[in-house]
C-alpha cells in the first residue's frame, strides 16, 4: 500500500537512517499508544491538521505548556511546518501494524477526540489516515519530496550538505 508521512525538514536525515520514530495517540482508557501517523493523500496542502508554515504558539497554546511541562515554553516558540517534507512509503497491505485510523478510533478513542481530530484534519481527511503501530522501518521509504523553502533552510543549518560548499 503506498502511504505518505508528512514532516519538518528537520527530521529528514533521522528518518531517511532510522525510520519514522512514534508518537503517542490518546486512549480512551488513559494510556498512550506508540504510533506513526500516515495518509494515502499525496497532495500536502490538503493536510489540513498542520499550519502550512512555521507559527507562533497561540496565548491557549502557551497556558497549555505550562500546564503540562510546568513552565511557560521559551519566548518565540513556535509550532514547525510538518508539511515541508512528503515521505512516500510502501507498507504490505497485510502488514498487521498498518491499521485504518477509523478503524483504530472505533475501537480505541474517546469519541470526543476522535472527533476533534477529525475536524482538524479537514472534510473527510480523517478517512485517508492510517496509523502505524510501532517504528516504521526505512525500508519502507521510496521517495522523499521537499516543499516550499525546506531545502533552502536545511542547507543553511547543514552546511556539508550545501551544494557549492568546498572541502577545506
Amino acid at each position: 500500500m503506498k502511504l505518505y508521512h508528512y514532516t519538518t525538514y528537520k527530521n529528514v536525515l533521522k528518518i531517511m537512517y532510522q525510520g519514522i520514530k512514534t508518537t503517542d495517540v490518546d486512549r480512551a482508557d488513559g494510556t498512550l499508544d506508540d504510533v506513526a501517523w500516515l495518509s494515502t493523500n499525496s497532495k500536502s496542502h490538503l493536510q489540513k491538521w498542520s499550519a502550512s508554515t512555521d507559527c507562533l504558539l497561540t496565548e491557549q497554546e502557551h497556558h497549555d505548556y505550562l500546564k503540562a511541562f510546568g513552565s511557560m515554553p521559551p519566548k518565540g516558540a513556535m509550532w514547525p511546518n510538518k508539511r515541508e517534507i512528503r515521505f512516500t512509503l510502501i507498507i504490505p497491505d497485510n502488514d498487521p501494524k498498518l491499521i485504518r485510523w477509523t478503524d483504530y478510533a472505533g475501537q480505541y478513542v474517546d469519541p470526543r477526540y476522535a472527533k476533534e481530530l477529525a475536524r482538524s484534519g479537514g472534510p473527510k481527511q480523517y478517512l485517508e489516515w492510517y496509523l502505524y503501530q510501532g517504528h516504521v522501518s526505512p525500508d519502507f521509504i521510496k521517495d522523499v519530496t521537499w516543499y516550499d523553502t525546506a531545502i533552502s533552510k536545511f542547507r543553511d543549518e547543514n552546511p556539508q550538505f550545501n551544494k557549492n560548499a568546498h572541502a577545506a
